[in-house]
């Protein structure tokens, strides 16, 4: 997987189907540019867990693999993946909200 031109791979492009019951628009729209994405973590009735402001961060891990040569052409942060969680982890601490981070 390349992480120099959004919306390119296609099985991140098909995935987004796939997800399409779970993750909101907005949050489709980030996942389908490089594949990762957060939301914030909601209950059956659409309220926030616990009054708390918490999200759900996917992280791309193919970004991080040695094994995806795609990676060779964006070394410093593919898709801007460190610099986006970085943001959204301050945003979440400036909040005194919580993440639960996971990765694909």
């Amino acid at each position: 997987m390349e992480f120099l031109h959004p919306e390119s791979n296609p099985t991140i492009n098909g995935l987004v189907n796939f997800w399409n019951g779970w993750l909101e628009t907005n949050t489709l729209k980030k996942f389908k540019r490089f594949g990762y994405y957060s939301q914030v973590l909601k209950l059956d009735d659409d309220s926030k867990l616990a009054s708390q402001y918490t999200k759900i961060i996917g992280l791309n891990t193919l970004a991080c693999s040695s094994q995806n040569f795609g990676t060779f052409k964006t070394m410093y942060d593919p898709g801007e993946q460190l610099s986006w969680l970085e943001s959204e982890l301050q945003g979440l601490e400036d909040a005194k909200g919580q993440a639960i981070i996971i990765g694909h």
